[in-house]
């Protein structure tokens, strides 16, 4: 069991009728939950049992992100803190569960929400700590009135647990007044006010369309008065990133081929363009070389004859040329601690 569900929509859709998210470096599951969300489902992440020091050490051992880790943590202590203030019957505001993540897409989101599930659990803020994950096509209905009905159950099903909703500026479209987006932001709303202290929403998209977001309706601000930025991963962080695919595979670069790879990433624009998805840019590009490199051996013969070294190693022939408009001309390898 790796500890996701995966439901669909429709399915739950008949029963409402009646009412009228390996390696720790590089967490491949951003991506494959994206993949499930595009199909029109939720994926359901379950908390697992554990302390919050050993969910921070796994959060430490993510590649970059150093100023999220930082404010991640300054968020669950704060939590923590004010539900002992609260044990002891001391006054003070309550602290909302509420964030909003900004950020090109492959930074981290929907990993750091799942950390963030689980966090909430170990410090007893969440009774289940587990992480719906919707966007908006698992929001917004076809028809008038069944927007409401699908937002309310998927804000149910997180009922304990972080509601994790991906591109959340897509339910603002203002050029189309008949839109149903506004609907589904309305019942959100309504559904955080109704369970305070039961659920956890966590909103994500580009900064400015998230701007653009929490202007739409009063409501927003005010809930979600916590925002936490992902930057894009420097030219380091994205050579560990593909480093990290690798080893996870049984795969082993030639020098050469390691030389390349840095020539690669060091071509990637930078400052990054809006859009630049980042982790997953280190994962097509291992796809392709895994393509590359399998069609290389094959043009030798055999491969039933071929060594276990033959299988896993990559050659400079396998990893693609730097892709145009280089950013950089240094071909300097940096320090990453592999041999």
């Amino acid at each position: 069991d790796d500890g996701y569900d995966v439901y669909s929509q429709e399915d739950d859709l008949r029963d409402d009728s009646e009412d009228a998210e390996d390696w720790r470096g590089y967490n491949r599951e951003d991506d494959d939950a994206h993949e499930h969300r595009s199909n029109r489902y939720d994926v359901v992440h379950h908390s697992r049992n554990r302390t919050t020091e050993e969910i921070l050490a796994e959060l430490d051992q993510l590649i970059g992100l150093d100023d999220v880790k930082s404010e991640i943590r300054r968020i669950v202590f704060t939590q923590r803190v004010a539900l002992e203030r609260e044990r002891r019957g001391l006054v003070g505001e309550a602290v909302s569960p509420h964030i909003v993540f900004v950020g090109n897409p492959g930074t981290g989101k929907t990993t750091i929400a799942r950390l963030l599930g689980d966090l909430y659990r170990s410090i007893g803020l969440l009774d289940k700590g587990h992480v719906v994950e919707t966007e908006r096509s698992g929001l917004v209905g076809a028809y008038i009135g069944s927007t409401a009905m699908k937002t309310r159950r998927v804000c149910r099903e997180a009922l304990g647990g972080v509601l994790f909703i991906d591109e959340a500026y897509t339910l603002v479209n203002k050029d189309n007044e008949k839109d149903f987006g506004p609907e589904a932001i309305a019942t959100l709303l309504t559904f955080m006010e109704n369970n305070r202290g039961q659920v956890a929403v966590v909103v994500a998209g580009y900064p400015a369309e998230m701007e653009k977001f929490l202007k739409a309706n009063p409501g927003l601000r005010s809930r979600f008065d916590l925002t936490v930025e992902f930057p894009d991963y420097d030219t380091t962080n994205l050579e560990q990133i593909f480093l990290g695919l690798v080893a996870a595979n049984d795969y082993i670069l030639t020098p050469e081929a390691l030389i390349r790879l840095t020539e690669y990433v060091a071509a990637l624009p930078s400052p990054r363009p809006h859009g630049f998805a980042n982790g997953r840019e280190m994962r097509k590009l291992f796809s392709e070389v895994v393509r590359r490199q399998a069609e290389l051996l094959v043009s030798r013969g055999d491969v039933a004859v071929l060594s276990d070294d033959d299988l896993m190693m990559i050659s400079a022939e396998a990893i693609p040329a730097p892709p145009a408009g280089s950013s950089s001309k240094s071909t300097t390898r940096p320090n990453l601690g592999y041999a």
